[in-house]
C-alpha cells in the first residue's frame, strides 16, 4: 500500500477493481500476436501522457510506472 501512495501523482487510466488496467491489452487481444498488443498499448499511452513522461499501470494489484523520457531516469 506504500508504494501506491508513494506514485500517486504519476498520471495513467484509471484501473479496475481487481484486475487493473489489463482491459487495456485484452480489447486488442483478437487482432494481435502479445508482442504487438502490449507495444501497441504502450504507444497508445506514451503519445497520451507525452507531455508528462510517464504514466502508471496496475496488473491486478501489481503497480507498474513506465519512464521514457531521459530526463526522468536516474
Amino acid at each position: 500500500m506504500k508504494e501506491f501512495h508513494r506514485y500517486r501523482n504519476v498520471p495513467g487510466p484509471t484501473p479496475l477493481p481487481i484486475i487493473g488496467n489489463i482491459h487495456s491489452f485484452i480489447k486488442e487481444s483478437r487482432k494481435l500476436p502479445m508482442s504487438q498488443i502490449i507495444s501497441k498499448v504502450f504507444g497508445t499511452f506514451c503519445e497520451q501522457y507525452k507531455k508528462e513522461g510517464m504514466f502508471k499501470l496496475f496488473f491486478g494489484s501489481t503497480l507498474i510506472v513506465y519512464v521514457f523520457k531521459p530526463q526522468f531516469v536516474n
